[in-house]
């Protein structure tokens, strides 16, 4: 079932223009927030209008990654694509998730240098087997990747600021103003939950987004958690006579406060501030407990953050 995304349209628009000046993109954004399905849409609409291919190729990276999945490699006498190889031949557009999940050198130190030079250099093995000295690289060919915002910092610093400049870096959030909408469609429908379930829920659904909305001036939360928290306190309230805030409270503590641990002071007390008249008792409990802890170990320390401010 199709679905607007809630992403601004005008962040959409800048995306489309960095690709269409020739310059690849990484989306960067909170766990959740709608960067893969964007990208995936991106490559099926968009990159299927300069490439005539019906999806692209897409690839989620993982630590183990080496030249083999990006550019490929001989293997048993055979060259076996990578992903960028695999899309190139098929002259696609190519979609990396989990974009710095990958030891970034080993994995794309080559890549970075043949995307810029247009070809993909072989080894002597690989030239005989396939007959030719480089894998050209079409003008229209694009890479689109994805990485969490929380790993930015990491991968800037694995990165000489020379390969970085050959990507766009858009950070993705959520337009509040299509958000409610936008996960609604996606939980009405499935799981037998129909609009009257949702709509018995609307109080403590519209008091969940006032309260996230606040969060996020502090720390960024996916649409995705949204949609499990709404989703699991409208089928609980469908099914049990229990109270509504007691659901959305048991959600949250399950699916949102793991996300708060071992952050920092400021934003576990502004989250803390935030749940003012939600109802929501186990949740707060759960972030007390954490400021707890966490004010044991700055005492440790000499509570460094506070000597900081």
């Amino acid at each position: 079932k199709t679905f607007d995304l809630a992403v601004e349209k005008s962040v959409v628009v800048r995306i489309l223009r960095h690709l269409d000046a020739g310059k690849n993109v990484i989306l960067v954004g909170a766990p959740g927030v709608g960067k893969t399905e964007l990208a995936k849409r991106i490559l099926s609409i968009f990159g299927k209008i300069r490439t005539k291919d019906e999806f692209g190729v897409t690839s989620v990276a993982t630590n183990e990654w080496t030249r083999l999945d990006v550019i490929g490699g001989m293997v048993d006498g055979k060259f076996w694509e990578g992903c960028v190889t695999e899309a190139v031949e098929k002259k696609a557009w190519l979609l990396i998730d989990e974009f710095n999940r990958a030891d970034i050198n080993k994995a794309f130190g080559e890549m970075f240098l043949a995307v810029e030079d247009k070809k993909i250099p072989l080894k002597d093995s690989e030239k005989k087997v396939l007959g030719k000295d480089n894998i050209e690289i079409p003008d229209e060919f694009r890479i689109i990747g994805t990485m969490n915002d929380f790993d930015k910092n990491l991968l800037l610093t694995e990165l000489s600021y020379g390969l970085i400049t050959r990507f766009a870096f858009v950070d993705i959030e959520p337009d509040r103003d299509k958000e409610k909408e936008s996960v609604k469609v996606q939980i009405v429908g499935r799981n037998k939950i129909e609009d009257t379930d949702y709509e018995a829920c609307k109080g403590e659904i519209t008091g969940f987004f006032t309260f996230i909305n606040k969060v996020r001036d502090v720390r960024m939360i996916g649409v995705r958690t949204c949609i499990d928290v709404i989703r699991y306190m409208v089928t609980a309230s469908k099914n049990h006579s229990g109270g509504r805030k007691d659901y959305l409270d048991e959600a949250m503590c399950d699916y949102l406060l793991p996300q708060f641990d071992r952050l920092d002071r400021r934003t576990l007390e502004e989250t803390k501030k935030a749940t003012k008249g939600l109802g929501a008792k186990k949740f707060t409990d759960g972030l007390q407990k954490l400021l707890d802890e966490l004010n044991k170990i700055m005492a440790a320390f000499g509570d460094v953050e506070k000597k900081e401010e």
